[in-house]
């Protein structure tokens, strides 16, 4: 049952910080790979602060606002570089968040990490915890149901087709992306403070390349501007590598195997049917 429960909580995390993903990846087409950061930078914050003796309430207060920081850091530099550079940025940001972690050793630890990180009572045992991310998993795919539906999810839709269009219609469409960026640091954010409850420890490896290669994967997969392909494209690439652990193979291989399942997934998707998901740009 245990094993369940950690594969229940795998999927309510990563369903959590793939929904800033997909809004901005796949729904409007800005490619924000920022995500490592905010996730690993609200886990960081939240244990640091509390190893300073702080309750977690505080705690929490603390994290978000370190996120706030860096999400208007990467709106800054979204507003004021090409889509190109920007994503540049954005990939160059997991560098040199891991650089300076890996660094600053009196307080994160450095690659030793951090441990003995306690959970909050009310998520004490691991199936508490699970029932808790799932509950907030569904909460997330209620939100982003609910944007899609609203002026600003439609416009987010448009930007991604004809981004000129929207702003003759007196959208700007780069608030709309900012927001975006914005709502996407924060749910990666949620993500990161539940899932290391879960592991209780903390360090260099909690985020990473490999936490963006999910995500991307995931957003790539879950092409349409549809919660339910977000949940299923979650499920599968969370799930199908799972197999990996019933094969007798060495435990160092297996983690090299999922990143090398999860380019196979993106080299598919991209040739052969990104473009009969994604919608089909309209010049007017």
């Amino acid at each position: 049952m245990g094993y369940l429960f950690t594969q229940l909580a795998r999927f309510s995390e990563t369903a959590i910080m793939s929904m800033g993903a997909h809004l901005t990846i796949a729904v409007s087409g800005i490619f924000f790979l920022g995500i490592p950061v905010t996730f690993s930078l609200a886990a960081y914050a939240m244990v640091i602060a509390q190893n300073f003796g702080v309750s977690l309430a505080v705690a929490l207060i603390i994290s978000f606002s370190a996120v706030l920081i860096a999400s208007l850091i990467f709106v800054s530099a979204y507003l004021k570089l090409s889509a190109d550079s920007f994503t540049v940025f954005t990939l160059a940001s997991i560098l040199a968040f891991d650089a300076a972690v890996k660094s600053w050793d009196s307080l994160t630890g450095g690659v030793l990490g951090i441990a003995g990180i306690t959970r909050p009572a009310f998520v004490g045992t691991l199936v508490k915890l699970a029932l808790f991310q799932f509950c907030l998993a569904i909460i997330a795919f209620m939100l982003e149901q609910v944007i899609l539906k609203t002026h600003f999810g439609r416009a987010l839709q448009a930007m991604k087709e004809n981004e000129h269009l929207v702003e003759s219609l007196g959208v700007s469409s780069r608030r709309i992306g900012s927001a975006a960026i914005i709502i996407s640091s924060f749910m990666a954010a949620i993500a990161g403070i539940i899932a290391i409850w879960r592991l209780q420890f903390l360090d260099p490896s909690f985020g990473g390349l490999m936490i963006l290669i999910e995500v991307v994967t995931i957003a790539i997969v879950a092409a349409k501007p549809k919660v339910r392909w977000l949940a299923f494209s979650t499920l599968v690439i969370v799930l199908l590598p799972e197999g990996l652990r019933f094969l007798n193979l060495p435990s160092t291989m297996v983690g090299h195997l999922r990143s090398l399942f999860y380019a196979l997934i993106l080299l598919v998707m991209i040739k052969n049917i990104s473009e009969k998901l994604l919608a089909k740009k309209r010049f007017i």
